[in-house]
């Protein structure tokens, strides 16, 4: 396994880990991280697409209990 993926790994690891620890933070370290081995470009494109990956898998573990009434006018917009 090549180098580049091993970092990006464990950067995406260390990420997320800190992000679901302290409830933000994780693109702060994996943006940065990415960039160094991806490219900025790549970096930041790979770094939305698992951000945003996240975000939905947040809101399927979370489903029951959020307010869908309340948040509707954001779920549609």
């Amino acid at each position: 396994m090549p180098l580049e993926v091993i970092f990006v790994l464990l950067a995406t690891s260390a990420a997320f880990t800190i992000s679901a620890a302290a409830g933000l933070g994780g693109s702060l370290i994996l943006v940065p991280a990415l960039a160094l081995v991806l490219g900025t470009k790549e970096g930041v494109a790979l770094a939305a697409l698992l951000l945003a990956l996240n975000n939905v898998v947040k809101v399927f573990a979370y489903r029951q209990t959020i307010p869908l009434a309340k948040s509707a006018l954001v779920i549609v917009l």
